[in-house]
C-alpha cells in the first residue's frame, strides 16, 4: 500500500484532501498542471460499490481536456522536514502507480521526464518505471504525465496507490560466507 513505510511520497494513497477538487495548482503535496484539467476526490461507496477506488476511502479522478498536456506531480525533497532524509544523488528512482484508464497510449509515469510504457487502456493497471537521478540531484519530481500529442478526445482516469523508492529495483545478491572444511559423506550402499 502507498501508506507503507517504504513509500517516500506523501499522500500517495490520495486519502488526504484539503478540498474535494483541484484545478491547476497545488494541494496535499500534489501539483496539477494543464489548462482546463481537473483533479478531484473520488470517494469510496458501497451498495453499489465504487470500483474507481482501488484501496482505502478515496482515489483521485483526473480529467484531461482535448489537445492539452497534463501533469500530476510531487517533488520529493530529502532536505525538507516533510520527507524522509535519504540520498538522491545518482540514485535509481523507482515509481509505481495503479491507474485506471480505458484509453490506450495516453498516460505515462514521470520521473523528471516521461518514463516507462504507456497505459494500455484496459482498466486498472499497475504501472512501473525507473530512472537514474542526476549525480547532483537533491530532489526527484515524480508522478503522471499525459502528453497532448495524438489526443482527439478528453479522457478521465483514476489514480490510487502511487509510491516511490530510491535504490536499486532488483533484489541484491548478498555476499555469502564461503563454506570451508567440510566433508561429503555419500549414502550407505
Amino acid at each position: 500500500n502507498a501508506n507503507s513505510g517504504d513509500n517516500l511520497l506523501l499522500n500517495g494513497d490520495f486519502e488526504d484532501w484539503d478540498s474535494d477538487s483541484l484545478s491547476p495548482g497545488s494541494q496535499n503535496n500534489w501539483t496539477l498542471a494543464g489548462s482546463g484539467s481537473t483533479f478531484n476526490k473520488e470517494a469510496e461507496t458501497f451498495y453499489p460499490k465504487n470500483y474507481a477506488v482501488l484501496h482505502g476511502n478515496n482515489s483521485g479522478r483526473l480529467v484531461i481536456p482535448v489537445n492539452t498536456a497534463v501533469t500530476l506531480l510531487q517533488t520529493f525533497d530529502s532536505a525538507s522536514s516533510s520527507y524522509t532524509a535519504v540520498a538522491t544523488q545518482g540514485m535509481e528512482c523507482n515509481l509505481s502507480a495503479w491507474v485506471y484508464c480505458t484509453t490506450a497510449d495516453r498516460v505515462k509515469l514521470y520521473i523528471g521526464a516521461a518514463v516507462g510504457s504507456f497505459h494500455s487502456g484496459t482498466g486498472w493497471e499497475l504501472m512501473k518505471a525507473s530512472a537514474t537521478l542526476a549525480a547532483t540531484a537533491t530532489t526527484a519530481v515524480v508522478g503522471l504525465t499525459i502528453p497532448s500529442s495524438g489526443s482527439t478526445a478528453a479522457i478521465p482516469l483514476f489514480v490510487d496507490e502511487i509510491w516511490m523508492t530510491l535504490g536499486q529495483s532488483e533484489n541484491m545478491d548478498i555476499p555469502y560466507s564461503e563454506l570451508r572444511n567440510w566433508n561429503h559423506v555419500p549414502p550407505v550402499a
